[in-house]
């Protein structure tokens, strides 16, 4: 085994902190440079479009709340954020000064309304909290139709959640209708049902496009589900989340960070970071039975670009993220993924434990724009490491793997069962590990491998790829295959073509 191969022999290898890594060619730390710079904000979008929402309603009363009233400069006063929205009409703002804000029945606070803004004031670095001590939801929203043009929806700014409990789904916020929430802090909720932190759902069925629900430069943290999506979750309607993190959340099924689900309607999941240097993370989440980062499961066309997948953990299949019958868009504004150190483990029943990075299944999955993606330190129980694909479809281009491990399993980077299409252009496999295959194994699959950089690769069959399968058709281009051990490719049965351009040392 080459000098960063890890021992084998023990139990399920995780990939250790400042593990080093290996200078990488020329050409890839020129693209990683370009990529760095491209610092595009698209925070700055967020922000107009929040301010535009806010100032939509020039003829709007403000009421203000204060728990102590030491805080406020303003007169008269509410003691309670519930006192203050009641007394609120379509078009109205509350400003909320900071203190520890609690409530009785199902919730500390109820919004309805086609147009309303909720803002936390913060002074001198404090800010509001609304604490659901444990035995009631922290926010309740009903918003207007997000295609009635003639209402802007509700806008909520500025606030810590804390302790929110609820029987039913969203321990921290539920959400319907056109609600965009931006700089909020979600902590410790919980859900007996889905969504731990945030809930966005349908009002019905009959509305498919009722509820657009956006999460903007926020933190989930902690929260939990006994269902999908410990931090957040969506079932049916459109969700955004652009930047901020959604860390140490976990859930009893499926989406420890978030859990998307679409089966009756086209709903449309987007998620964006601000910019390259400030990712949307979702780090150390974590569930029972699949999708530790992200569940994302049918709707429409989904967008996913400048993400951070970073220690994920999923028994079942999909540690950084598994992807169920989807069509998703990569990398597009040009922000590519990092999916780092994520873990899947097998079921009690020893089943699934595949796809440590993602799991896809019955999916389509294209690169957008001149991003780059990182899949490195990524360990699997079952197979497919950095990632494992059946029945789907993969597009990716300038993309490194490194330091990937299937233990005792097929494909240290990539395993293919069964799909129609899969497309590698300028790829870097690196020091991956698998049993069969020990960076690529291909089965029952077509691929066009073009430009590869396939160095310092193990497994006891086929060092860098093995294909087998009689309907496998594989194509080789112009790559170069280096120190993979015990030999380079290994071709069991179907076709693999040295189509030119390749060298092997």
């Amino acid at each position: 085994m080459g000098p960063h191969c890890p021992d084998l022999a023990g139990p399920l290898y995780v990939p250790p902190e400042g593990e080093v890594t290996p200078i990488r060619p020329n050409a890839m730390e020129a693209k990683m440079t370009q990529h760095e710079t491209q610092n595009t904000r698209k925070a700055t979008l967020i922000t107009a479009l929040f301010i535009a929402a806010v100032t939509s309603s020039a003829s709007a009363q403000i009421r203000y709340v204060d728990d102590d009233g030491l805080d406020c400069p303003h007169s008269p006063l509410y003691t309670t954020i519930q006192a203050a929205i009641d007394d609120s009409s379509e078009g109205d703002e509350v400003h909320v000064y900071p203190g520890t804000y609690t409530g009785t029945g199902n919730e500390v606070v109820s919004i309805t309304f086609n147009d309303f803004y909720l803002r936390g004031v913060s002074v001198q670095g404090h800010r509001p909290k609304i604490d659901g001590e444990n035995a009631r939801r922290c926010i309740t929203i009903t918003g207007p139709d997000w295609l009635d043009l003639t209402h802007p929806g509700i806008r909520v700014l500025g606030f810590d959640l804390e302790n929110g409990q609820t029987e039913d789904d969203g321990g921290g916020i539920y959400a319907e209708g056109n609600v965009m929430m931006t700089d909020l802090s979600i902590y410790q909720c919980n859900a007996e049902g889905s969504g731990g932190g945030l809930m966005a759902a349908l009002p019905s069925f009959t509305q498919p496009f009722y509820t657009h629900v956006t999460l903007a430069e926020s933190r989930v943290d902690y929260c939990t589900a006994d269902l999908n999506g410990g931090g957040v979750s969506s079932e049916d309607a459109h969700l955004r989340v652009f930047g901020g993190e959604v860390t140490r959340c976990f859930a009893e099924k499926r989406g420890g960070g978030i859990s998307f689900s679409a089966p009756i309607h086209a709903g449309q999941l987007f998620l964006y970071g601000l910019t390259d240097s400030e990712p949307l993370e979702l780090s150390m989440n974590s569930a029972n039975a699949g999708g530790g980062g992200l569940w994302l499961n049918g709707g429409g066309d989904h967008d996913i670009s400048g993400l951070l997948f970073f220690e994920n953990i999923a028994r079942g299949n999909g540690g950084g993220a598994l992807i169920e019958d989807a069509k998703v868009s990569l990398g597009r504004n040009n922000d590519g993924l990092q999916v780092t150190r994520n873990v899947t483990m097998e079921r009690i029943d020893l089943t699934g434990g595949m796809g440590a990075g993602l799991c896809l299944f019955d999916s389509e999955i294209n690169t957008v724009g001149d991003s780059w993606y990182l899949f490195d330190s990524n360990a699997s129980e079952g197979d497919g490491a950095a990632i494992y694909m059946k029945h789907s479809s993969l597009e990716l281009s300038q993309a490194l793997f490194e330091g990937n491990v299937a233990v005792n399993e097929r494909g240290g980077a990539i395993t293919a069962i069964s799909c129609p299409s899969l497309l590698l252009d300028e790829v870097y496999l690196w020091e991956n590990t698998g049993l069969k295959g020990g960076a690529l194994y291909l089965m029952n699959t077509f691929a066009q491998l073009t430009s590869l950089d396939v160095r310092g690769n193990t497994g006891t069959n086929g060092g860098a790829l093995l294909v087998r399968g009689a309907s496998s058709d594989v194509s080789v281009s112009d790559s170069l295959f280096m120190n993979n051990s015990p030999r380079h490719v290994r071709v069991i049965s179907g076709s693999c073509t040295n189509a030119g351009g390749n060298s092997f040392n």
